[in-house]
This record gives C-alpha cells, structure tokens and sequence, in this order.
C-alpha cells in the first residue's frame, strides 16, 4: 500500500520503520532532512512538503508534538489538505487536544478526505516491538479501513468513539499516569521525611501494581522516576507538561466552567 508518514521524532521512525518492514511503499516529509536518512536506506520516498506526501499516499500518518503541528501539517499552506486526493485517509497519533482533532478532520471532511485521531500509549520501546496500545476517534467504516495497518504498529486497538474520543481517552490515560507518578514521588518524600530508608520502601513496594479497569500501571515505574529526580526538584513539573490543553479541553465540555468540590 501507499503510505505517508510525518514526524520521525523517537516515537515517530521506529513506528515508520515498522511500516516500511512490513512491505509498505512509504513517503516521507521532515523538518529536518536529517531524520529521513535511516528509512530513505530501506526505500523510502522523500517529499519537500506534506502536500506532496499526500499526493502520493492512500494513507498518511502523522506523529509530531503539539495541537499547532498537526494544524499545520494538515491544514497548512503546503499542508495535507492541498495535496490529498479524495478518499484518503489522515491517521493522526500524535497527542493533542480534542478540539483541534475534531476541527482538523470537520476541514479535511469537506474535502472528502477522512481522519482518525489515535494516540499511543506505551512509549518508545512499545513503538519498536510493535506493542503500542492506540485509542482511536473517527468513523468506524475509515478504522476498518486502517485496522491491519494499525495491527502492524501496536497491541491494542481500541474504538473509543467519534473524532477527538481518541484524544480524550489519552488525556485519561495520562491523567492517571500522572496522579500514580506523583502519588510515588510524594510516597517517597514521605518516607525521607519520616527517616526511613526510600529505596527500601521502593524494593518493599515495587510488586504492587494499580488497577484501573483494564490497564494495569506498574508502580514501578512510578517509583524509579520518584526515586532517581533530583531531591532539589519539589514538584514534578515536567509531568504536567500537557496539563493546560488537558484544562482547556475539559473547561471546553464543561461549558466553560471547571468545579472543585473539597471533600
């Protein structure tokens, strides 16, 4: 099959790569030329624009940073939308807000041009084994489509609902990762605070696991980011990173209005 990938970052070339292995004819396009090389030396294309990554792909997949990057590679002067025949699909796994995941694929839609959102979970070394678990927004009729495709890069494959679902599911996700990280740290500086050895309370810890429905987040995890942060570092900000379009997305459904209620 025809594909197009964008966004070779860490996630982003080993899940390329994937594709590529699996006899896909694959075009690429990068901010950095740089990043291409690896694929280009296993038969990729290369493109001088996203436009020109759609023009020559049935399906393009897009895996960059921010809510603005994709707008912009989708939506763009030089974006997919002024390059993508009608009938193709734009898969987008990157994690971003929910609102521009629905506003993106409202724009390609006039255009007869489908979209999934469907953010991973499971990190860099889920993209290389192909163990990603993807929660995917959009139509059924275009997941069925893209399906055996999606089976190349991950695990599970998870219909959460109409276009943006994806994304809230994965501030969900994330949303729980958070709170079990920083309930650790916070575990940890009690344990400190309280004379008592924290990578002894890690070892005696570290076989317990949270559960939530059916995701299971090892404490693990967790505990080794408490443990190895620098004891100078009181808050794990870096953890909340993404925390402001989660806010927003939440004030958006919510009608503008965000409530607190102390129990």
């Amino acid at each position: 099959m025809k594909l197009g990938f964008i966004g070779l970052g860490a996630m982003g070339r080993p899940m390329a790569l994937q594709l590529l292995s699996a006899g896909h004819q694959l075009a690429l396009w990068a901010r950095r030329p740089e990043s291409l090389r690896p694929l280009l030396d296993q038969g990729a294309r290369a493109c001088t624009s996203p436009a020109e990554v759609a023009g020559r792909a049935e399906i393009v997949f897009t895996m960059v940073t921010t809510s603005d990057d994709v707008a912009a590679i989708a939506l763009g002067p030089d974006g997919l939308i002024h390059g993508a025949p009608p009938g193709s699909i734009h898969v987008d796994m990157s994690t971003i807000a929910p609102q521009v995941a629905r506003r993106i694929a409202g724009r390609l839609a006039e255009m007869d041009i489908a979209m999934l959102d469907a953010p991973v979970s499971g990190g860099v070394a889920a993209a290389r084994e192909a163990t990603l678990a993807i929660m995917v927004g959009g139509e059924a009729g275009t997941l069925s489509r893209v399906r055996p495709l999606l089976e190349t890069l991950g695990k599970t494959i998870v219909h959460v609902g109409g276009h943006g679902a994806g994304q809230v599911a994965k501030a969900c996700n994330q949303m729980v990762m958070v709170a079990s990280i920083e309930a650790c740290a916070e575990a940890m500086r009690l344990a400190a605070a309280s004379g008592v050895d924290p990578e002894r309370v890690r070892v005696a810890m570290e076989h317990n696991v949270f559960k939530f429905g059916p995701t299971i987040i090892p404490v693990t995890i967790s505990l080794g980011v408490a443990t190895s942060s620098d004891p100078s570092i009181e808050t794990p900000d870096h953890l909340m990173m993404r925390a402001d379009e989660w806010l927003y997305a939440a004030k958006q459904n919510g009608r503008n209005r965000v409530e607190h209620q102390e129990q």
